[in-house]
């Protein structure tokens, strides 16, 4: 498959010359209201807001005193952002407002440093930094402040990813620095004695975790980034006993990618797009190129490059393929670029349409995670 996008604007992150900030995350709303913005934490500890079409920024949401670690959207109201931050303040912002209107009870101490909400919007999960000999899961009721519960034996390192099912709101899986990838199933976890016994899954990467997502169909896989260049599939939910959940487990993805004349010298992330029900990574060069790539099951299959927009490592790649098929990409060298696609006829939706549909034959979609 074979993308094309051009570099329709690029612009300084921050207006001020004396401050290099630059942007640590992106994210969008989920809703076709909110598709006129998107969200973007900065090095200076503030979040901000730009305007897709043309990188112009509509308001700056400050507060935050220490380094922001997650940020993402409420799914039913684009107006309402979840922020956590070194600084032990995990809340919900007022993005109109200006104003973190709704901020939950962190126990002092703790380090949140990855949060996500539920696709109702019900539950926010919080992965926190190792205290002691364990690193926490808090668990969050949206509509108040105190904590529901923690689960307290889910990692013993960091928990650096804390990602909900987008098909089933109490599907929530962690990675963390420890290697592990773990399930839990959170509808019966109030009612159990111990809520970590809500596990119903784990998974080994063999390294440190740095980003997890659920893909497929029905989001019955699971794909794994690790802090080494490490990428895994796995299946993301319990099969025979014979059978097992790993699909594949590439040791250094950067080799393979080698091997077709690209050079990789790190990833960003990973996009599932729903449309032709694919899986693509996304690396970067230390001078700020970016590589968006169709994954299978031996490597990666090259589908777009961007370049001359940035000059130092990538940080943040953005793509809003449900609404305007748009691109951004933030980096370390304090600048935002946005991409739109080259052809009227968009490739992607093309290849939609002529990508047969996975066969299934029962709740889990026996398709190929590809």
């Amino acid at each position: 498959m074979d993308l094309q996008f051009s570099l329709a604007k690029r612009t300084a992150f921050n207006l001020s010359a004396a401050e290099q900030t630059y942007v640590f995350d992106t994210c969008q709303p989920h809703t076709s209201e909110g598709a006129a913005q998107f969200a973007a934490s900065a090095s200076n500890h503030t979040i901000k807001i730009f305007q897709r079409d043309n990188l112009v920024l509509s308001s700056q949401l400050s507060g935050h005193k220490e380094k922001i670690t997650g940020i993402m959207y409420a799914h039913s109201n684009p107006n309402l952002l979840l922020s956590s931050s070194e600084d032990g303040v995990v809340g919900i912002w007022d993005v109109r407002a200006g104003q973190m209107n709704h901020k939950f009870k962190v126990p002092k101490g703790t380090v949140p440093i990855s949060c996500a909400i539920n696709p109702d919007d019900t539950l926010v999960a919080v992965g926190t930094e190792l205290a002691g000999e364990d690193a926490r899961v808090l668990l969050f009721d949206v509509r108040s402040k105190p904590m529901l519960f923690a689960l307290e034996d889910a990692h013993s390192d960091d928990v650096t990813q804390t990602v909900f099912n987008p098909l089933k709101p109490g599907m929530l899986a962690t990675g963390s620095t420890d290697g592990l990838v773990n399930i839990f199933d959170l509808t019966q976890a109030t009612s159990l004695e111990e809520p970590d016994d809500s596990l119903v899954l784990t998974l080994n990467s063999d390294s440190s975790i740095s980003k997890i997502g659920f893909f497929g169909p029905n989001a019955e896989f699971i794909f794994g980034l690790t802090h080494t260049e490490a990428f895994c599939l796995w299946h993301a939910y319990e099969r025979g006993e014979d059978e097992s959940e790993e699909i594949t487990i590439i040791p250094d993805l950067r080799e393979k990618i080698a091997e077709q004349g690209l050079k990789v010298d790190y990833f960003v992330d990973s996009v599932y797009h729903e449309p032709t029900q694919r899986l693509f990574m996304v690396g970067g060069t230390a001078d700020g190129t970016a590589h968006l790539m169709h994954v299978n099951m031996d490597g990666v299959v090259p589908a777009a490059t961007f370049h001359g927009a940035h000059s130092e490592v990538i940080r943040t790649f953005n793509w809003d393929w449900k609404h305007t098929n748009s691109i951004v990409i933030g980096g370390e060298d304090a600048c935002l670029s946005l991409w739109t696609p080259s052809n009227k006829l968009d490739a992607v939706a093309a290849a939609s349409a002529v990508r047969p549909a996975p066969e299934k034959d029962n709740e889990h979609a026996r398709a190929k995670p590809y």
